[in-house]
């Protein structure tokens, strides 16, 4: 079934990590740091000429997917 959420938890903080590194700021708050990370790697996306919105609907639907509530917890 793909990689666990563990893994991708993983993958995600170790890359949130070296995302702070790049700005030269500290990890305060996981939500400005996400927003940022999102924000620039779809302003990337849209100067690539990439349909951003489409992006958004896609990326919804690979959680939706990949992520059920199964007894008040997440699982793969």
């Amino acid at each position: 079934m793909g990689i666990r959420h563990n893994q991708r938890s993983l993958r995600a903080s170790t890359l949130v990590d070296e995302y702070c590194q790049l700005k030269g700021e500290p990890f305060d708050c996981l939500e400005e740091v996400v927003i940022d990370l999102i924000t620039d790697v779809l302003i990337l996306a849209n100067m690539e000429g990439e349909d951003i919105n489409g992006i958004f609907r896609m990326v919804a639907n690979h959680v939706s997917a990949e992520t059920e509530v199964v007894a008040g917890r997440e699982v793969a």
